[in-house]
């Protein structure tokens, strides 16, 4: 299902005022990503401008479509699960620079066999772009 974007002339000209005073990089993103949805670029474009996921892009999309501007503009951040990966972040940092690690795959062997955790693909991906973990 294709999820669109129809702003209107109030909404475009207050998206245009967000993304010339927001300061907040998360927020910034998401304005950046529906003004970017309304002038039909495609996703995958606007993943790889904006670094994010092509599933964020969608869920953002959901997200104004059901509260508008004032619903994208907030970060709901309370109530999430942490990684299970953050108790082991640092372990990851110092090993991904002692053994030059450059695949995801070999994080994962690591992971498993060392920690115990199993983590797909993906997720690891999504994991590593978020925090300062550099391969």
């Amino acid at each position: 299902m294709s999820y669109t974007v129809n702003l209107t002339s109030a909404e475009e000209l207050e998206l245009k005022r967000l993304r010339r005073v927001e300061k907040n990089g998360k927020l910034l993103r998401r304005y950046q990503c529906l003004w970017m949805a309304h002038e039909n670029f495609p996703k995958k474009e606007i993943a790889t401008t904006l670094g994010i996921n092509i599933d964020t892009i969608t869920d953002w999309i959901k997200l104004f479509n059901k509260s508008r501007l004032g619903g994208l503009g907030k970060l709901h951040y309370e109530g999430r699960r942490l990684s299970s990966l953050d108790s082991v972040k640092d372990v990851l940092i110092k090993y991904i620079k002692d053994k030059s690690v450059s695949k995801l795959s070999e994080l994962q062997d690591f992971l498993k066999t060392k920690h115990c955790l199993v983590v797909e693909h993906s997720w690891l991906s999504r994991y590593c772009k978020k925090t300062p973990l550099h391969l």
